[in-house]
Formats: structure tokens, sequence, C-alpha cells
């Protein structure tokens, strides 16, 4: 079909020959050179997919060791204070130590002081009570010799009495 008139005229004979004869041979032709082609399209686009699928995995990577660096780094700086802290606790926990053992020592020096005390304590006590009674004795002596004192001091007054009557 000539549909611009600027072609020779298409020789029908000729156009069904080829129709009849050459054309599905050419058309099987085409037919696998399009299915070659869409497996190499498609080939293409999944090595273009993976090639993409690679650039992406390569940011993903990047960020990941970006990431599991400053998780690293957060770790070792805790790590150090955690380590510093620790040190500033056993260091704390020595000192305390030292001052729990200090006092105890010093207890331990004002519970013998305490026990000298109470038993000097007791012995004044027991020498107390034992000058006491004898005081008591004394004093029971002083009221007998004062009862013998005043009977003959009333005796003597009685003869004094008796004479000057």
């Amino acid at each position: 079909m000539d549909v611009f008139d600027n072609v020779a005229p298409v020789d029908t004979s000729k156009m069904i020959d080829y129709i009849i004869n050459q054309f599905p041979g050419d058309l099987k032709v085409m037919l696998e050179t399009r299915d070659e082609l869409a497996k190499r399209q498609g080939s293409v686009g999944a090595a273009e997919a993976a090639v993409a699928d690679r650039e992406a995995a390569k940011a993903e990577l990047a960020q990941a060791k970006a990431d599991a660096k400053a998780l690293l780094d957060e770790a070792k700086a805790k790590n150090a204070e955690a380590k510093t802290k620790a040190a500033a606790q056993d260091a704390r926990e020595a000192e305390w130590g030292k001052k729990v053992a200090a006092d105890e020592a010093e207890l331990d020096s004002r519970k013998a002081l305490l026990d000298k005390a109470a038993q000097a304590n007791a012995n004044l006590a027991n020498s107390l009570e034992q000058q006491e009674a004898a005081l008591n004795a004394r004093a029971d002596k002083m009221a007998e010799a004062e009862a013998s004192l005043a009977a003959r001091v009333k005796s003597f007054q009685d003869k004094v009495a008796a004479l000057s009557a």
C-alpha cells in the first residue's frame, strides 16, 4: 500500500508470495529477536537493580559503621566513667574501713577506761561502805561515851548540889 504515493506500486503477486513463503520465517526470527531483547532488557534491568542495591547496601553499611563507631565511642566513654567511679568508690570504701578501724580502736580504749573507772568506782564504794561502818561504830562508841559522860556529869552535879545544900 502506498499511502503517500511516492514509491513505485507494489506487486501484489510478489507480496502474496512473500507472505506465504518468507513471512513466517521472518516472523519467527522477529519473535525470537523480541524474546531475546526482552531477556536482555530484563538482564540489564536486573543488573541496574543489582547496582542500585549495591549502592544502597554501601550507604547502609557506611551508616551502620558510623552508628557502630558512635555506639562504641559512647560505650568506651561510659566504661571509662564507670571505672573512674569504681576507683573513687574503692577509695571511699578504703577510707571508710580505716575510719571504722580507728573508731573501733577508740571505742575499745574508751571501754577500757570505762571499765577502769567502774572498777575504781566499785572500790571507792566499797571503801566508803567500810568507812561508813567504821564511822557508825565510832558514832556508837561516841554515843556511849557521851551517855557515860552525861551520867558522870549528872552524878557530879548531884554531888555538888548535895554538897551545896
